[in-house]
């Protein structure tokens, strides 16, 4: 799905009527109904024509929906070989998801994204928060709130979980537990890729393995 496609539903003024109560959670026959229609309906419009069947969601929730459970896309942990195929392409074609996820073919745009911005990407540090980072957080947390986005302005080399994460062990009334960096967080149990680098295997002896 193109960035337009995505503005126009988030563009799409109330076209069902959604009231503004909690939604419901998937049905068995929604899901199917979800299935079978992105397979028979024209792209264009595609989730708008959907979210009409169902009633209750929006078409961005339709989307969104199909990714997580749609056999085709894989679910669970990265391979080394995905990793680096994941590393290689970004280095060709910057940070474009769509184009990204179609080459994998078994992964979304969102999978892609979060693999690299949270584990992979060589400009994140996982090293422990310095005092200085701590402050600067505290500090940029009443002006920026819960977007975790923009204090990667001043913290470049941090991901935007490990931001979060951070605060919230910060500001948390127990604060002391152990390895607080590693607050509900894991930066190498999935990392398989880093995880080959660092038992001797170069770059080139993975790349034959996979190719």
């Amino acid at each position: 799905m193109t960035k337009s496609l995505i503005f126009s539903i988030n563009k799409v003024k109330n076209p069902i009527n959604i009231q503004n109560k909690k939604r419901k959670s998937w049905t068995k026959q929604e899901d199917e109904l979800i299935l079978n229609l992105s397979k028979t309906l024209p792209r264009k419009e595609k989730w708008i024509l959907i979210s009409k069947k169902i009633k209750t969601k929006t078409p961005l929730e339709c989307y969104r929906r199909l990714k997580s459970i749609d056999p085709k896309f894989k679910k669970g942990r990265w391979t080394p070989q995905e990793d680096f195929l994941l590393l290689q392409l970004v280095n060709q074609f910057g940070r474009c998801w769509n184009i990204i996820s179609k080459i994998f073919k078994n992964r979304s745009n969102k999978q892609v994204k979060i693999r690299y911005d949270e584990y992979i990407n060589p400009k994140i540090c996982f090293d422990k928060f310095n005092g200085t980072e701590d402050d600067l957080i505290i500090k940029l947390y009443p002006i920026y709130l819960n977007k975790w986005s923009k204090y990667q302005s001043h913290l470049p080399n941090r991901s935007q979980k490990r931001i979060k994460l951070r605060y919230l062990f910060l500001t948390s009334k127990n604060n002391n537990v152990a390895n607080s960096d590693n607050y509900s967080y894991s930066t190498t149990s999935d990392n398989n890729f880093f995880d080959m680098k660092n038992q001797g295997i170069n770059e080139q002896e993975i790349c034959d393995k996979i190719f």
